[in-house]
């Protein structure tokens, strides 16, 4: 089994979109599509101190938001069975959120 790993930082996202958490969870489910992965159940969300986590667990990867809203940042973190291309979930968020793509 091959697997693809890709954690990306967003910038420059309206702060009310990434303090959404309905809006975050469909985001990670079309991510998830779009990488060809389908969910085990609902996206997880939690808000702590530092922000909101929205995982969503699917059947050979996972897709993970971690959001900073005060910041206007969203990390992305998608890993995939291959042949599933974690840059496709990447795009989807990116355009969905409106966000600038930053490889760490």
């Amino acid at each position: 089994m091959s697997y693809s790993h890709r954690v990306t930082q967003l910038s420059g996202i309206t702060s009310v979109r990434l303090a959404d958490p309905d809006g975050m969870s469909a985001v990670t489910i079309a991510a998830a599509a779009a990488v060809g992965m389908s969910p085990y159940g609902p996206p997880v969300v939690r808000s702590g101190p530092k922000g909101v986590v929205t995982c969503l667990l699917c059947h050979g990867g996972h897709v993970i938001t971690h959001v900073l809203a005060e910041q206007s940042l969203c990390i992305v973190d998608i890993l995939a069975l291959a042949p599933g291309d974690p840059d496709r979930g990447i795009d989807v968020i990116a355009k969905r959120l409106n966000g600038q793509k930053h490889q760490p």
